[in-house]
């Protein structure tokens, strides 16, 4: 009988195809889901037992009881407010129900940095609050997975990492503001180790945060950012408005260490974006 930990990764995108593969390759049961049956499929390239699923207008996947049938579970679900996704909450609904016979020894939530307003000079885990329309779905969403599964909450910064090269995110734009104001972002590499480390971690609280302990300004990082690539630098207006600092004490108080820490670093090397 084998005894491997398994795990349900709902869904595989970006980073949670980079999850399983991670765990795959450390003899985990890897199975994950995607919206379309040929990137289902093609899962099986890293590893992963994949999975058709769709969660609008209903439920519909080919035997979801398998896909959910784990260990562990990871739902990395991000909402996509700005076009047009206003039915969020109700396609997690439709994930909790098909969830809701199955119990888990841990069930992690990725959600965002986006709760907390730009107005705070610090913000920590407390300090989420619905200041805005996403925001508010955002905290609705963690709390639906908590209150039906005891979830662990992650709340990543900015994702940066193979295929997500800063450069390009502000590449020739103009009249740029906050040119002061503080850099959040996290490392596909951060992002997989230390939800691996929340997986099998013994004591938990409920919401972490997920952001490089390294804060270089929007100007000297976008313009280094672009420069390293060969694009045009953002320019930025000379104002004086503030931004917050996202402070990940409490993951590297848990024993979590950053494997990306220093940003700047980061752009000069190749490695990061593979």
């Amino acid at each position: 009988m084998s005894t491997a930990k398994s795990i349900s990764i709902i869904s595989c995108g970006w980073f949670g195809r980079a999850l399983g593969a991670h765990l795959s390759q450390k003899g985990w049961q890897v199975k994950g889901a995607k919206r379309e049956l040929e990137a289902a499929q093609e899962l099986a390239e890293q590893g992963i037992e994949g999975y058709q699923l769709s969660l609008e207008p209903k439920l519909i996947c080919s035997n979801i009881d398998e896909l959910l049938d784990s260990d562990y579970c990871v739902v990395n679900l991000p909402p996509r407010l700005r076009a047009g996704d206003s039915d969020y909450l109700e396609k997690l609904d439709n994930l909790l129900a098909a969830m809701a016979n199955k119990s888990y020894q841990r069930v992690v939530y990725i959600s965002s940095t986006g709760v907390y307003s730009d107005s705070l000079e610090v913000a920590t885990e407390a300090d989420a609050s619905a200041h805005s329309e996403s925001a508010r779905v955002m905290l609705e969403a963690e709390q639906c997975f908590q209150q039906a599964h005891n979830a662990v909450v992650i709340r990543f910064a900015g994702l940066i990492g193979a295929g997500r090269q800063p450069g390009r995110f502000l590449a020739g734009r103009k009249d740029m503001a906050k040119p002061l104001a503080p850099v959040n972002l996290v490392h596909l590499r951060d992002c997989v180790a230390a939800c691996e480390h929340i997986l099998t971690l013994e004591q938990v609280q409920p919401a972490y945060n997920l952001a490089a302990p390294d804060h270089p300004t929007r100007r000297a990082f976008y313009q280094a950012a672009a420069e390293s690539m060969g694009l045009e630098a953002p320019q930025f207006i000379d104002d004086q408005q503030a931004g917050k600092r996202v402070e990940s004490s409490a993951i590297v108080q848990s024993g979590y260490r950053f494997q990306v820490t220093d940003l700047m670093a980061c752009l000069s090397d190749p490695n990061s974006w593979k």
